[in-house]
């Protein structure tokens, strides 16, 4: 099944936006609401506005979700359609080389049956994520539901402002600082937001974003993985060939590009663990290979020579970066700058945050000079657009 490596880099993508979307429309709600209470000093009437507060925010919420989840469920349909039957379809020259039935996409219903199970397996990570998400309390040093997140910073700046601690304006900017420095979270429990797995390691809970990223990507390497080897059955063949591109981790480079028989797959390249072939992040998949019919995409001198391209530094700012070195760096400048943009959009409209405002837009301005500096002399290319959240909600 063919599908090019920097490709599946953005397959995720347009499901991604809109987790985006959901993730700044519960901050957007989250600062209205707190910036509503600035009035109120009873404490009764603050009970009261409290209480309904609430209501009408996991309304809102509940609202979203739904929202989003029916974008989803059509971005998946169409992302399991367009992706995997065309890449299926490529393999049709196999079969006919090696005078075997091919059955077309559209006819063949077992593969449809997987593809659906994978599919709805997909959806069904998603829902749970929209079901788990919160963010970071620092003050607390926990990690909350979003309802819970919202009356705490809700409750501390109406205390703060009672007391004259501080201003609601510095209350809510305060707030906006926790919200974009954490961003949504998955898997809440109301526990540390570090854990640790079976091998001790530290586990941190993915922003929503990521987690996203990740489930699709997984379930499109389990369908992609699974044509391969049922084309290896049908056409009587052991091998496989790695698929390979430029900007592959050291550790992938090495065994990027080659042909292997299955237990080479796992023995040399890792499948099946998180760190080997389509494991955490990878883009890699694998195909089925017939010597004597097929031709490898890559021979041993390109890989070679793409080793060594990816071995080369280029130098920004006075360090040094490798290919995959600088793409790394680059995804950390995006991450900065959709945080900076976040509180741009949430400083907008509150009153006496000028200030804070126009200083917001100009470290945002600031960091896109550099990203676009950076990304020019490191010869990648811009992926702006995943910054930049559109309200698809409306």
């Amino acid at each position: 099944m063919f599908i090019v490596d920097e490709y599946t880099d953005g397959i995720p993508e347009n499901i991604a936006k809109i987790m985006r979307a959901v993730e700044f429309e519960v901050m957007f709600d989250i600062v209205k609401r707190i910036n509503g209470a600035r009035e109120i000093t009873r404490t009764a009437d603050y009970e009261l506005y409290r209480l309904n507060q609430l209501t009408g925010f996991q309304k809102n919420y509940n609202e979203l979700i739904k929202k989003a989840l029916r974008l989803t469920d059509a971005e998946l349909k169409r992302l399991y359609d367009e992706v995997i039957a065309k890449g299926y379809a490529y393999d049709e020259r196999l079969y006919q080389a090696q005078d075997v039935p091919f059955i077309p996409y559209e006819k063949n219903e077992p593969l449809q049956q997987i593809v659906q199970a994978i599919e709805e397996q997909t959806r069904n990570e998603l829902i749970n994520f929209t079901q788990t998400t919160g963010f970071i309390d620092i003050f607390q040093h926990q990690e909350v539901t979003s309802q819970e997140f919202f009356l705490r910073m809700l409750d501390k700046a109406h205390f703060e402002a009672i007391t004259g601690v501080l201003s609601y304006q510095d209350a809510i900017t305060r707030t906006i600082d926790v919200m974009v420095a954490s961003g949504m979270r998955t898997g809440v429990k109301g526990d540390m937001w570090v854990e640790y797995d079976n091998d001790g390691k530290r586990k941190w809970h993915n922003r929503i974003e990521v987690a996203t990223r990740r489930a699709v990507l997984t379930g499109v390497n389990q369908v992609v993985g699974y044509i391969a080897e049922e084309n290896a059955n049908k056409l009587h063949t052991e091998y496989f060939e790695v698929s390979a591109h430029a900007t592959a981790r050291p550790s992938h480079m090495v065994w990027q590009g080659r042909v292997y028989t299955k237990e080479q797959l796992h023995s040399v390249c890792g499948l099946g663990t998180g760190a080997g072939l389509q494991g955490w992040n990878c883009y890699h998949h694998y195909d089925a290979f017939i010597y004597g019919v097929s031709k490898r995409k890559y021979t041993d001198e390109e890989l070679a020579e793409m080793a060594r391209k990816a071995k080369e530094k280029r130098t920004f700012k006075g360090k040094e970066y490798t290919l995959y070195e600088a793409t790394q760096h680059q995804r950390q400048l995006e991450t900065k700058m959709r945080a900076e943009r976040q509180k741009v959009e949430l400083l907008k409209n509150i009153t006496g945050r000028e200030l804070e405002y126009e200083f917001a837009k100009q470290k945002q301005y600031k960091t896109y000079a550099e990203y676009k500096d950076f990304s020019e002399k490191m010869g990648l290319t811009e992926q702006i657009d995943r910054v930049y959240t559109r309200n698809l909600f409306q």
